[in-house]
């Protein structure tokens, strides 16, 4: 329909599901993301807590050909409470049981998420794989991201 649309769009993000869907197959996601990557310019990943389904899904997506860049999907500033209901809802499997392995990670959610762990654990373990920033999931909860934002920002000119 895009093409058929003439689209004015500069860019265009597709959704990449490095730990699958509740409702839609493996196999059925891997063919959306191939026949949709022709007119995108990047990925998002749904949300995730932990690196080695984002590396996985990565290389799986690269050796199918889908060479875009990929925008990691982490939560922003959200209270743990909630991240992990909608970690639930939209069926981030294995994140959850790395954060349920690691019950000590609770005590560090609260009152918010901190991506620092996977951020570094993809510089680390995903090089060469087209990781190309993040993408804040607000929930919502704009003006708490923002206020984060800006402490990160005060914290680093030494205010």
């Amino acid at each position: 329909d895009m093409n058929d649309i003439g689209h004015p769009f500069e860019e265009i993000g597709i959704a990449g599901y490095p730990e699958g869907h509740p409702v839609i197959s493996d196999e059925r996601l891997r063919q959306a993301l191939g026949a949709k990557a022709e007119l995108a310019t990047y990925v998002v990943t749904q949300m995730c807590f932990s690196a080695g389904p984002i590396v996985e899904w990565a290389r799986a997506t690269s050796r199918d050909g889908v060479l875009l860049p990929i925008r990691v999907g982490v939560p922003g500033a959200v209270d743990a409470i909630r991240l992990l209901s909608v970690s639930r809802a939209i069926g981030v499997g294995e994140s959850l049981r790395f954060l349920s392995k690691n019950r000590g990670l609770l005590r560090v959610l609260r009152p918010r998420f901190s991506a620092t762990r996977l951020i570094s654990d993809l510089a680390r373990e995903g090089e060469g794989l087209g990781f190309d920033g993040l993408h804040l999931f607000t929930f919502n909860q704009v003006a708490a991201l923002l206020s984060v934002s800006r402490a990160i920002t005060l914290a680093r000119q030494g205010r």
